[in-house]
């Protein structure tokens, strides 16, 4: 199969040069993905260690609020916070073994941690 000017496009050369780019393309995509997510988690991380937004006390009547609709729907569980496990120290082992002061695992020192919010009752 030769280069031949009825055949554009399909010899040997044409074809690897073809496979390059599109690897090339890949390469690029995937480093650009690489890249947004990079950005979303430095962003995230940055807005994590900003104090809350809300004193404790709004933070503490939100919760209240989300668990007694939660009650009112016969909902038996409410999600208050969540973030990702990134963000602790041992990947939320803690968290997830429900040990005391897992919130000391947050990255951060965990001063935006729910603790903050003090007991729900």
């Amino acid at each position: 199969m030769s280069d031949k000017p009825n055949a554009p496009g399909f010899s040997a050369a044409n074809i690897r040069s073809q496979m390059a780019r599109r690897s090339a393309e890949r390469a690029e995509e995937e480093a650009r993905h690489r890249h947004e997510e990079e950005e979303r988690r430095r962003a995230l991380l940055e807005e994590f260690h900003k104090p809350p937004a809300r004193t404790p006390e709004q933070l503490q009547r939100l919760v209240t609020q989300l668990v007694s609709q939660a009650a009112e729907r016969g909902e038996h569980e409410v999600q208050v916070y969540r973030f990702p496990s990134a963000l602790c120290r041992d990947g939320g082992r803690a968290i997830n073994n429900t040990e005391a002061d897992w919130e000391n695992t947050l990255v951060g020192g965990g001063h935006s941690s729910p603790s903050r919010l003090g007991a729900i009752t």
